[in-house]
């Protein structure tokens, strides 16, 4: 499942709480989610490694970009309604994947974490690790993904 796939899942099954105002794509890279929450009238803002890694159009639109690695970093607890955070994690080396679990459950108390597993980690593994951090209200896994709401 590719990273396209993994947003239509979280636009299927993952509607946003009603009173969502402000939202961080995590790791937004080429992605053209933002513009969809955008164009809906919410406040969208991007995090990437890179500030050239960013779509143009996303990079104009969102509210603001931010170019920080998600293992360290230090903003301000719940400073966003909701975190979107996809095809990410599974990037991060293991000797830094708590830093950066704890740095994304201090940037909202909601949000979605997707994960497509490109390592030896299954996604049953990924269900546990997040669970360490995050109290999922809904998940989906399969063998090779796993999707929670937090």
């Amino acid at each position: 499942m590719s990273q396209v796939d993994n947003e239509s899942i979280i636009q299927k099954g993952f509607a946003l709480p009603k009173d969502v105002k402000t939202i961080i794509h995590i790791g937004v890279g080429k992605s053209r989610l933002p513009l969809k929450y955008i164009n809906e009238g919410y406040t969208v803002n991007v995090m990437d490694l890179a500030y050239d890694s960013f779509d143009p159009e996303v990079k104009k639109a969102a509210g603001r970009s931010f170019v920080l690695d998600l293992t360290s970093f230090n903003f301000e607890i719940g400073i966003h309604d909701y975190a979107i955070c996809v095809d990410v994690l599974e990037h991060i080396e293991y000797n830094e994947l708590n830093a950066a679990l704890h740095n994304l459950s201090r940037l909202t108390p909601r949000g979605v974490v997707a994960i497509s597993n490109t390592d030896s980690r299954s996604a049953e593994w990924w269900k546990d690790k997040l669970s360490e951090f995050f109290n999922f209200s809904s998940t989906y896994n399969s063998a090779t993904h796993f999707i929670g709401r937090y």
